[in-house]
């Protein structure tokens, strides 16, 4: 997918951005390019899932309320890490990522004052304690934690 398709698909779904499923073609050039460039002001869902090429991009959106990274093993701590003080993330949907830690996870719902919902996979690199199961409680926020046990849920 080059930066021309990227520029005409956005323009037409100003708001919602999603990938065809399982896109090889998509790598991080074109997502570099969501990210820094005039849409990241009107963005508030970016949909990567299944694309297994692309790693840490996005977080630059400024109104972005749903994010699906699902099948895309690339991302890493620093890319999660990115959405630390976001305004207006509510869902992060990471089935199939693993290359994090729970610590990575906690800093992003500690920050991010209004998500609501997660999911997880198991398999991250260092696992949730057992005590916060199915949400983490922050102050008086809640956040909800949907957990993967294996290969994950691909919507």
């Amino acid at each position: 997918m080059n930066i021309n398709t990227i520029q005409y698909y956005s323009k037409t779904q100003i708001g919602t951005f999603s990938i065809p499923n399982n896109s090889y073609l998509v790598t991080d050039l074109g997502m570099e390019y969501l990210a820094n460039g005039d849409l990241k002001n009107y963005l508030s869902e970016l949909n990567y899932t299944g694309c297994d090429k692309i790693s840490d991009h996005g977080s630059k959106c400024l109104k972005l309320q749903t994010v699906y990274w699902t099948g895309c093993e690339a991302i890493t701590s620093q890319g999660l890490r990115a959405f630390n003080g976001h305004q207006t993330l509510k869902t992060l949907l990471m089935f199939s990522c693993y290359n994090f830690c729970w610590e990575d996870v906690e800093s992003v719902a500690q920050t991010c004052s209004r998500l609501e919902y997660l999911g997880l996979i198991k398999r991250i690199k260092t696992p949730m304690p057992e005590s916060h199961q199915d949400f983490l409680q922050i102050g008086h926020h809640t956040c909800l934690i949907e957990w993967d046990e294996g290969e994950g849920v691909f919507f």
